[in-house]
């Protein structure tokens, strides 16, 4: 029995033979040729011309250094899938390295990793930086080179560093770091403004050191301290996990906010007497 399948689509053959609305019987995908396609064409899987192309893409062979888009082929992956599919670890014009299906790169399907359609910031402003121009690539972003409105020195920025940072990294509040520096205050180690700083605006349960932790259904507190995390438990009730957290503050942060005090005192009653 013959099977008829009809595509919506116009194909460029050689550059001169166009096909539209043809059967897939009268379209030539490169070396195959009407009444020549292989046993796997007549087995009722081919229904499209889609299909054509990723069944021809087993039998075509791709070799190192061979370019499809802004992809270049580097090396045959070690990678596969549940259909036994090859794939090619491939780089971008950007530097980026991926591992791509290789009826991917051959339908076209896969023809970067996307660098081109990032979004022009060529002369917008974001925080205190101005975008000037892209300098380079690096992880597949685009690094570009800003101009701080604060002290008008040069930086490279990712956007999304720029969000975070917002100035040239030598701001702070409006303020240079080592102004910044200068009003911190340490005492055994510890940097005193760190244990009164707010809480994160990512906590969800209004607790500092307090978090849910879904997987257990407990209530989990924890505090840091000199550079170190201390687990104080997991606890069913919310109450129990925040009078855990209190009593380690206690216990590391008062001695130290206690000393604070006593020193800035002594300071201010040194300070009255001159």
């Amino acid at each position: 029995m013959e099977r008829q399948y009809t595509v919506e689509m116009t194909i460029t053959v050689d550059d001169e033979d166009l096909f539209h609305g043809q059967t897939v019987d009268e379209l030539v995908f490169g070396q195959l040729r009407r009444n020549s396609f292989p046993s796997w064409y007549y087995s009722g899987k081919i229904k499209t011309v889609e299909d054509c192309f990723q069944e021809e893409s087993n039998y075509m062979e791709i070799n190192i250094g061979d370019k499809f888009g802004d992809w270049t082929v580097l090396a045959l992956s070690d990678k596969t899938d549940s259909s036994h599919n090859k794939y090619y670890t491939c780089q971008c014009v950007c530097g980026t390295i991926r591992t791509i299906n290789r009826g991917k790169l051959i339908s076209g399907k896969s023809k970067s990793c996307g660098c081109k359609r990032k979004v022009n910031m060529t002369g917008k402003i974001v925080k205190d930086l101005l975008f000037l121009e892209p300098s380079g690539y690096k992880n597949g972003k685009v690094i570009w080179k800003c101009k701080c409105l604060k002290c008008g020195r040069i930086c490279n920025r990712t956007v999304s560093k720029a969000k975070e940072v917002g100035t040239c990294g030598n701001h702070r509040d409006g303020k240079t770091l080592n102004e910044n520096r200068k009003k911190r205050t340490q005492v055994d180690g510890t940097i005193v403004q760190s244990l009164t700083q707010k809480m994160s605006k990512n906590n969800t349960s209004g607790i500092k050191g307090v978090s849910f932790n879904k997987t257990k259904g407990l209530w989990v507190a924890q505090i840091g301290f000199q550079g170190k995390n201390y687990s104080l438990g997991a606890f069913k009730k919310i109450e129990d996990a925040e009078k855990a957290r209190k009593d380690a503050e206690e216990r590391f942060f008062k001695p130290i906010i206690d000393k604070y005090k006593k020193d800035w005192f002594e300071r201010k009653e040194k300070n009255a007497k001159n």
